[in-house]
């Protein structure tokens, strides 16, 4: 059963539902202890793993700042061997057509 103004009562997680306010605010309306338990329940499997806080969304930011920056070295990391290879393939052709230019007459 619930208890009016107890914080951590069945696990109701203070960061999201201030049990103490909601039951004062309760009280203030002349909700019983029953229709108080029925309501903060209802708002709990509403809110229960849908929410997401500032805190979380600066870590999944950082986390997607962090994963961008990896990629950016990738790419570049990748494009300079891209032209590496661009390189060695033009080399290899002057020097494919030097050589045939002097084998055929």
């Amino acid at each position: 059963m619930y208890e009016f103004g107890a914080s951590s009562n069945r696990g109701y997680d203070d960061s999201v539902i201030d049990t103490l306010q909601a039951a004062r605010a309760f009280r203030k309306a002349g909700f019983t202890e029953a229709q108080a338990e029925a309501v903060l329940q209802t708002m709990k499997l509403v809110v229960d793993g849908d929410l997401v806080t500032k805190a979380d969304l600066r870590v999944a930011k950082a986390d997607l700042r962090a994963e961008i920056q990896t990629v950016r070295t990738e790419v570049q990391s990748l494009r300079g061997d891209i032209y590496r290879h661009l390189w060695i393939m033009a080399a290899g052709i002057v020097g494919m057509t030097v050589a045939l230019v002097k084998l055929l007459p």
